[in-house]
């Protein structure tokens, strides 16, 4: 979690053992107080340092987590065709959840995984 994981996962044991909602519920604890952590605003300076020569999207994208950061947003929400500009936010780590609000299903089921 702190290293930027999307995701974690439990072992076939833990997944079968006798309490595997006990597991599941333990381990969303864990992340959220790891996340609770994680310094944000450090993460966007290291990301947007090591940009160099970044397309307009992208510095629009990184340009939209600052001003997020900066006024303490509860959310950011992105319109996307292909789900890349979700993503490209995404890269930015913001505290702010991300809303992709997309016409196309693939593209949403896609964003879900």
């Amino acid at each position: 979690v702190l290293d930027g994981t999307d995701c974690v996962m439990l072992s076939g044991e833990t997944a079968a053992g006798d309490f595997p909602q006990n597991a599941v519920t333990i381990m969303r604890r864990i992340c959220e107080e790891a996340e609770a952590f994680i310094d944000y605003k450090s993460l966007y300076m290291q990301s947007s340092a090591s940009a160099a020569g970044v397309s307009s999207v992208e510095a629009v994208c990184a340009s939209a987590v600052k001003a997020a950061m900066d006024c303490k947003a509860t959310l950011i929400m992105a319109l996307t065709e292909t789900g890349s500009t979700a993503l490209m936010l995404a890269k930015y780590r913001p505290e702010a959840p991300i809303l992709a609000i997309s016409a196309s299903e693939t593209t949403i089921r896609q964003l879900l995984l």
